[in-house]
């Protein structure tokens, strides 16, 4: 170091804190995108299963029922009640490959698509992986109905694919019945959003990679002349890292929350018309069936009800029609319905236009976090919040009467509210804005934030 001149010097020590810190921009993005992605694609694997499985359940509740008023009425020992049956099974269909099959013990007494298996004794039926299939969709049948996981041939596809089967006992008959839904296309779709999620991640990287190269670059040219901007062109380029940060994690909340919407919930709307349709067309012999179908409406609204809200958390709808102040009221009432223990006294100015979108979403999820922050760590019974739109800036601020903290301290340990006002303080200062954060300790907390229009 000492043979190297003090350009050199001076070159090195503005472009090696450069990298360090693009590096850990790099590193931070890509665990943050990553992360994300993958719960986003887990809660939807998990919900779309959910679902998929309690519209199989509902289907044969609805099949059962539909066939009540002959096992209630004749004995099963009947041949012409048996064949009434047989008929109706063979001809229940649902979606494209959706069908229903009645067995007696392990003998088949109905079966739409092999037609050869009537007659015979199934309880050595095996698929390729050893499920003894019969036997299983039999004991879950006695045992008050449940599901069995399978491989079975797909006519649409012409070749054996994985599925989730759900039997139960007609009313009244030793007979059970039982369908199955395919679920290749639902593993079709997870691997497409899988790889879809890693495409963008792996884009935007490279992005921020190449910007972040080109700074370097870029500060090591201006670096060899030594002057004053070098210092602002340094701040500009690592705010435009972290811009496009924040972007690309906005980005792929929306991808994921329009993939719901334009999916499951169109799914789950088409069930819900079925089940609507039923309900018009069948008259309900007993209560109980009446209170089966409302149970399964029901649960499917709710099913239907969740989606939504995960939707809504990962891109508020009301945000992009109604704007920030409709949004901001909006997440209030729905927090008060799980921590009603804290009052929030909301005000807003001026508010007689649309901000810009990127300012909407920045100052929303700071607003979030900053109710997290509140509701989890600050037991505090009071918040203040305030928006007011100037001429060139918007300003937000939020003040607690909690418990308060050391705020060196608390981000120096890296917890949970550490790592909330450091992803707040990002998304401000991504937009050219001020993040300040003053706390005493059994006073409260007071958080400021201001963002150029």
């Amino acid at each position: 170091m000492k043979n190297i001149n003090i350009k050199t010097k001076i070159l090195l020590l503005t472009i090696i804190p450069l990298i360090v810190v693009s590096v850990l921009i790099i590193s931070l993005a890509a665990y943050q995108a990553k992360a994300l992605g993958d719960r986003n694609i887990d809660s939807f694997s998990t919900k779309i299963f959910e679902l998929r499985r309690t519209e199989l359940k509902n289907y044969t509740d609805v099949a059962v029922s539909a066939l009540k008023h002959i096992t209630k009425n004749t004995d099963q020992n009947d041949p012409v009640a048996q064949e009434e049956i047989k008929d109706i099974v063979r001809n229940m269909k649902f979606g494209v490959d959706g069908y229903f099959y009645a067995y007696e013990g392990y003998t088949t007494r109905a079966h739409p698509t092999v037609r050869s298996l009537e007659g015979g004794d199934q309880r050595n039926m095996t698929d390729p992986n050893g499920v003894k299939i019969i036997q299983e969709l039999y004991k879950q049948a006695i045992e008050g109905g449940g599901f069995t996981s399978y491989v079975w041939l797909k006519p649409s596809r012409g070749r054996q694919v994985e599925k989730i089967g759900y039997s139960n006992t007609l009313d009244g008959w030793n007979w059970w019945i039982g369908t199955g839904l395919y679920v290749d296309d639902l593993e079709d779709a997870i691997q497409t959003l899988q790889e879809s999620v890693d495409k963008n991640i792996a884009t935007t990287l490279k992005l921020i990679l190449l910007l972040a190269f080109g700074a370097v670059v870029l500060v090591g040219i201006i670096g060899v002349r030594i002057t004053l901007s070098e210092g602002k062109l340094a701040d500009e380029k690592l705010q435009a890292l972290s811009r496009k940060s924040v972007e690309s994690q906005e980005a792929e909340r929306s991808r994921v929350a329009r993939q719901l919407q334009s999916s499951v919930i169109q799914s789950l709307t088409l069930t819900k018309s079925k089940l609507r349709d039923f309900a018009v067309e069948e008259n309900f012999e007993t209560d109980k069936q009446r209170n089966d179908f409302l149970v399964a409406a029901k649960a499917l609204q709710h099913a239907m009800k969740e989606i939504r809200a995960i939707s809504g958390e990962l891109r508020p709808e009301i945000l992009d029609s109604m704007g920030l102040d409709a949004a901001i009221n909006e997440l209030i009432n729905k927090q008060k319905e799980t921590h009603n223990d804290v009052k929030i006294n909301y005000k807003s100015s001026n508010i007689t236009e649309r901000l810009d979108g990127e300012v909407e979403i920045v100052l929303y999820r700071i607003i979030q976090l900053a109710l997290a922050n509140v509701y989890e760590h600050s037991n505090a019974s009071s918040v203040n919040l305030r928006i007011n739109i100037q001429k060139n800036k918007v300003i937000f601020s939020i003040q607690d009467n909690g418990s308060g903290f050391d705020v060196k301290n608390i981000i120096r340990k890296g917890n949970k509210a550490g790592i909330g006002l450091i992803d707040m303080r990002v998304r401000a200062e991504a937009l050219g804005g001020h993040f300040s954060v003053f706390s005493t300790p059994e006073i409260g907390t007071h958080i400021k934030v201001e963002i150029p229009r």
